[in-house]
């Protein structure tokens, strides 16, 4: 009885093995799929902030800006004297530099293109800069030593603020799906004059709830400077 026994246990197994095998083999020929072949239709694997990036260029496109990239490296003249930033400006303590040689910087600001794009294009302009910039920080929840940047910038005749407060709120409701308000505040840049804080109704919750986590309750969000 025990030899059958082993031999019915021996038979089993061997099947077992076998149809297992056989399952193995056809999960491999109905799921296989060739990594070398190029990808068809639209990624779904892009980065929170790649997508991100995309649908401002996507936004700003068409309301007719030209959008650019600003370099990782620029010049100590491009990121601060061009913009009105001499060497003994308190500015340039407010923005700290990883200092590199021969007069070269990590980019702190998308602005480092400014001098370029007015130097080498014909106005009227309307531009958007969209880059990496770098900080010498100390890391934590608000602050990081890399991060991206957006700005626009426009020349043109007969322009005005109202022109600023527009493309604003135009490209902030596009993005966010729904209307929301712009204010202004007065703040300090040093490259321009007037110098704005842009603030923008709060798109979660409306200023209908003063428990938000991202409004605190206030109904605004500061988003920049202009």
């Amino acid at each position: 009885m025990n030899d059958k026994k082993k031999s019915l246990l021996a038979f089993f197994d061997e099947q077992e093995a076998r149809i297992k095998s056989e399952i193995l083999e056809k999960q491999i020929n109905d799921e296989f799929e060739d990594m070398t072949v190029p990808l068809q239709g639209e990624s779904h694997g892009k980065h929170p902030m790649r997508a991100y990036l995309s649908d401002v260029s996507d936004i700003f496109q068409r309301m007719g800006f030209s959008v650019y990239t600003s370099p990782h490296m620029t010049t100590e003249y491009d990121n601060f004297d061009a913009l009105n930033i001499p060497s003994w400006h308190p500015a340039r303590d407010m923005q700290d530099t990883f200092w590199l040689k021969n007069g070269k910087v990590l980019a702190t600001q998308t602005s480092c293109m400014q001098n370029k794009l007015l130097s080498e294009m014909e106005p009227p302009i309307r531009s958007i800069v969209i880059g990496c910039v770098y900080r010498n920080e100390k890391m934590d929840a608000t602050h990081e030593i890399m991060f991206d940047q957006v700005e626009g910038i426009c020349v043109d005749k007969d322009v005005s603020i109202a022109h600023l407060k527009y493309t604003i709120e135009t490209y902030f409701t596009e993005f966010f799906k729904k209307d929301v308000a712009v204010r202004f505040r007065p703040g300090y840049f040093p490259f321009v004059e007037p110098g704005l804080e842009v603030d923008i109704s709060c798109p979660f919750c409306a200023g209908s709830s003063g428990s938000c986590s991202v409004c605190k309750g206030s109904k605004w969000i500061e988003m920049g400077g202009s």
